[in-house]
């Protein structure tokens, strides 16, 4: 999805390569385009939340979020529409270098379950409970729970492989 965005930038390379696009062009691509190229329910939620960007004052805006801490960067993002919990830590670690933010999916549900939280295994991830596993890391890893949620997110999918691989034989 990235590159298919990209090709919406300038083009910065002979062979093709684009730069990212600005939050202005973004804004302006129709739904259906974002459709056509495999976007799905993303498709009206991309412009429009460049829109709401914009909006709110664009690249100074970022800026300003990436600047401040993390706590404001995150209840920041999730007013967007089209953009949750999971998606605002996401923003809030890689492109804000946030350390605190720690996206919370699938995988990384699955390891806090199994690792840290063996009563909730089984169960839904809520909101409290995404909020805890979060905390949690916080608690015990500070400024590098982010980063550290990555080795917990490649430990998930490791395990994952070997129960299959084992289930199979």
């Amino acid at each position: 999805m990235v590159h298919a965005l990209s090709e919406y930038g300038e083009p910065v390379f002979p062979n093709g390569a684009c730069r990212f696009p600005s939050l202005e062009v973004i804004a302006g691509i129709e739904e259906s385009a974002l459709r056509a190229k495999g976007f799905g329910y993303r498709s009206p939620r991309i412009p429009g939340a460049a829109r709401a960007l914009l909006d709110r004052g664009g690249e100074s805006y970022l800026v300003d979020l990436k600047a401040g801490p993390y706590r404001t960067a995150f209840d920041e993002l999730i007013t967007i529409d089209g953009i949750g919990p999971k998606l605002a830590d996401c923003i809030c670690l890689f492109a804000f270098d946030h350390g605190l933010a720690v996206p919370v999916d699938t995988h990384m549900w699955q390891a806090a379950t199994r690792n840290f939280f063996p009563e909730w295994h089984g169960s839904a991830l809520t909101e409290l409970r995404y909020r805890a596993v979060g905390d949690y890391l916080r608690s015990r890893l500070g400024e590098r729970a982010g980063w550290a949620h990555l080795y917990l997110y490649r430990e998930n999918q490791v395990m994952g492989r070997t129960r299959k691989y084992t289930e199979s034989k």
